[in-house]
């Protein structure tokens, strides 16, 4: 396995994917340069995540399913039969499903072709928030359950952000959790109005101060497990959350409504 750094005399702006991009090419965690072709002469960076195999990338270890979200953890890899494969080069698999056929960059989930606004990965906060990156000099959503805190070039936050920075899991206080786990409802929420049959079918707590039950989108199983996992972790740390005085609303159906600023979210009725 080669090691997690390199050098090259790249200019800044200048490094492969999956750099630190400040002249040293340093690969970021969990990415590796096993063809030892960092960003001279427009390399490839650091193209394997998960190790080497000589100079080749290392499969995913683990079956995975072609049908599975993000089966293969990012928009680089697809599930080919069984196995995490590297996407062809100039191709990605935005929604984690399937084969790699953006030639593009994602946005969150879906395929930008060229109409997502211009970056610049070294300026912070140039996309707006944390939950944007600017990928390939375009600002795009980063992938499901991601923040990007520091607002640079890579999501690689899977908690909240404070000042700046990523909060380690251990460190998350129970305020954090609740408003974690309200960020992962918002994104389950999300869904396609054209989507047949309609995907807001899963059941959760809609608030991790009530059980109070609403429909989320069945596609949306990142999020969906981040919940879960949260609630755990907020039962593990003894929090306690006082219910709104409201109670719960009587709902009894959920379909996929259209926005006025364009996508999708699961409506209550």
């Amino acid at each position: 396995m080669q090691p997690q750094t390199g050098f090259c005399e790249a200019e800044e702006g200048e490094c492969g994917p999956h750099t630190n991009d400040s002249g040293d090419c340093a690969c970021v965690s969990g990415w590796f340069d096993c063809n030892e072709d960092l960003g001279e002469d427009g390399g490839d960076g650091c193209e394997c995540s998960g190790g080497c195999d000589g100079t080749d990338c290392e499969s995913s270890s683990g079956a995975c399913s072609p049908d599975k979200s993000m089966d293969c953890e990012d928009s680089d890899h697809y599930c080919d039969g069984d196995t995490c494969e590297p996407c062809p080069e100039g191709k990605l698999n935005c929604d984690g499903v399937g084969e790699c056929t953006c030639g593009g960059v994602c946005d969150g989930d879906a395929c930008d072709e060229g109409t997502a606004p211009e970056c610049s990965a070294q300026v912070e906060m140039d996309c707006g928030d944390a939950k944007h990156s600017c990928t390939g000099g375009k600002c795009v959503r980063c992938p499901e359950g991601k923040l990007n805190c520091d607002g640079l070039a890579a999501c690689t936050c899977d908690t909240v952000c404070e000042k700046g920075a990523c909060k380690e899991e251990e460190d998350l206080t129970c305020i954090d959790l609740e408003l974690q786990y309200g960020a992962a409802v918002s994104d389950a929420r999300e869904c396609d109005p054209a989507a047949s049959p309609d995907p807001c079918t899963v059941v959760v707590t809609g608030d991790i101060s009530c059980n109070c039950e609403i429909w989320v989108n069945e596609d949306k199983t990142t999020s969906i497990a981040i919940m879960e996992h949260i609630k755990a972790t907020a039962e593990q740390k003894g929090c306690s959350y006082s219910c709104h005085p409201m109670g719960c609303a009587d709902y009894t159906s959920s379909s996929c409504e259209s926005l006025p600023s364009g996508g999708g979210e699961c409506s209550y009725h």
